[in-house]
């Protein structure tokens, strides 16, 4: 009676080993497959009209390949966010589109950072593109910084031009 028994108990540790390696085959590809469908799928396309659309990230075509640009698109342009960076990586620029953004009507949030990671300035903008320009003007209040982070100046600008100087540091401030 024994030996059938392990007859019985090695055909079953055959099959479990053959289902094993079944499922663990299929958990393979699915990981696979799942990876490349999450990072390659719909970045960096065109419209039927051969303009941007959707996520794009550019990456420099030096030897590098640095991130350069990070952000949407919408009919060849940005929209929702968009993120620029430094050689060294880390963020350079971001502008954050409003849900209904029109262009040259609506605000849309701007950052800049030194390479350091340090905020250098920050703001409202309005964002004009036309058949002659791009244009692009403060428009709100700014807040602007020195290499340390600390507060230099903090104005109000309507169409590109300051109106209001709400704080300046002085000169003796910053010793």
């Amino acid at each position: 009676m024994e030996p059938r028994l392990s007859l019985i108990l090695m055909m079953t540790t055959k099959q479990m080993n053959f289902f094993a390696r079944v499922l663990l085959f299929f958990i393979v590809l699915f990981t696979f497959n799942s990876c490349s469908f999450l990072s390659h799928s719909g970045v960096n396309q065109y419209n039927d009209k051969g303009q941007k659309t959707g996520r794009w990230i550019i990456y420099s075509n030096d030897d590098t390949a640095r991130k350069v640009s990070d952000g949407y698109f919408k009919n060849d342009l940005e929209y929702r966010r968009f993120t620029y960076y430094h050689p060294n990586g880390r963020k350079q620029s971001r502008f954050v589109y409003g849900r209904n953004h029109v262009y040259g009507k609506s605000h849309l949030k701007v950052k800049f950072w030194y390479p350091d990671g340090k905020v250098m300035q920050k703001g409202k903008s309005l964002f004009f593109i036309d058949d002659k320009e791009v244009r692009y003007v403060y428009d709100g209040i700014w807040r602007f910084y020195d290499e340390m982070g600390k507060l230099t100046e903090k104005t109000r600008y309507r169409m590109g031009e300051p109106v209001e100087f709400i704080y300046q540091r002085s000169s003796e401030d910053s010793l």
